[in-house]
C-alpha cells in the first residue's frame, strides 16, 4: 500500500481514540506529513510499527520527529525501520516519549550522538534493535551503556567485543543478543563476558560461527540447567 498525505488526514482524523497502528511493506516511506498528522490526532498512541519494502530511505524532518513525538507521548513501542532519523529527530523522541520500552531503529542509519540520547531511556528500554547501523563505533556503543539498562531483555547489532563488554556490564537481564560483527571483530572472549554477565542469556545469534562451547552453554540454559 501507498500512504499519501491525504490519506494520512483523513485516516488521523478519524482515528483520534487509536492506540496501536501497524503498516507492513508498504510502498516507499512514511511521509513527514504522516508522522505530524499523527501528532495532531493521535493522543493516545502507544505503538507506533511501520516498516517499508526496504526500498529507499526517507529522511525523516527534525519538525515532523518533534511533532509526533510530543503528540504522542504515551508511546511505548516504536518500530520505524528504514527511515533515517538523525540526533535532533531522536532528542525529541527520547524527550517527549519517556515511556518507550521498544525501539527498532534499524537501517536507520543510527550515529553515535543518537546513541546518547536513547541511552536517556535506560530505565525504561525491554528491547533494542540497532541492526544495519554502519555509522556506529564501539565508542558510541559504549555512551550508550554508560548507565545500567536495568530492563533490557533482547539487543540487536554489537560491532565487537569491547561492544560486547559494554553491554555485558549494563544489562543483566539481557535474555536475546543478534550479533552482527565480523569473526575477527567478535572472539570468543567477547561470548563469553556476555554469557559470564548476563546470567539469563538463552538466545545468542551471531553472522559468525558459533563456538562449541557457547552453543552447548546455551543449550543447558535453555533446559534450566546453569542458570542463576
Amino acid at each position: 500500500m501507498k500512504i499519501t498525505d491525504t490519506y494520512a488526514k483523513v485516516f488521523t482524523q478519524g482515528c483520534k481514540l487509536l492506540k496501536s497502528i501497524s503498516f507492513f511493506e508498504i510502498e516507499g516511506t512514511v511521509s513527514d506529513s504522516f508522522l505530524k498528522h499523527l501528532g495532531t490526532n493521535c493522543h493516545l498512541l502507544e505503538s507506533f510499527n511501520c516498516a517499508n519494502n526496504g526500498s529507499s530511505v526517507n529522511n525523516v524532518g527534525d519538525d515532523a520527529m518533534k511533532m509526533f513525538a510530543s503528540g504522542c507521548p504515551l508511546l511505548r513501542t516504536f518500530r520505524f525501520p528504514w527511515h533515517t532519523i538523525n540526533m535532533q529527530g531522536m532528542r525529541s523522541l527520547v524527550e517527549y516519549c519517556p515511556l518507550i520500552i521498544t525501539l527498532e531503529v534499524g537501517a536507520c542509519l543510527i550515529t553515535d550522538e543518537c546513541l546518547e540520547e536513547i541511552g536517556k531511556l535506560h530505565n525504561t528500554l525491554v528491547d533494542l534493535d540497532l541492526s544495519w547501523s554502519a555509522d556506529i563505533t564501539d565508542e558510541g556503543i559504549a555512551s550508550l551503556f554508560q548507565n545500567a539498562f536495568h530492563l533490557l531483555e533482547e539487543c540487536c547489532d554489537l560491532l565487537t567485543d569491547a561492544s560486547c563488554t559494554s553491554i555485558a556490564n549494563a544489562c543483566p537481564k539481557l535474555k536475546s543478543v543478534y550479533l552482527t560483527g565480523d569473526e575477527e571483530d567478535i572472539s570468543l572472549l567477547g561470548l563469553i563476558c556476555l554469557l559470564d554477565k548476563c546470567k539469563g542469556l538463552i538466545n545468542l545469534e551471531a553472522s559468525l560461527p558459533m563456538p562449541s562451547v557457547i552453543e552447548n552453554e546455551l543449550k543447558r540454559r535453555k533446559n534450566g540447567v546453569g542458570k542463576e
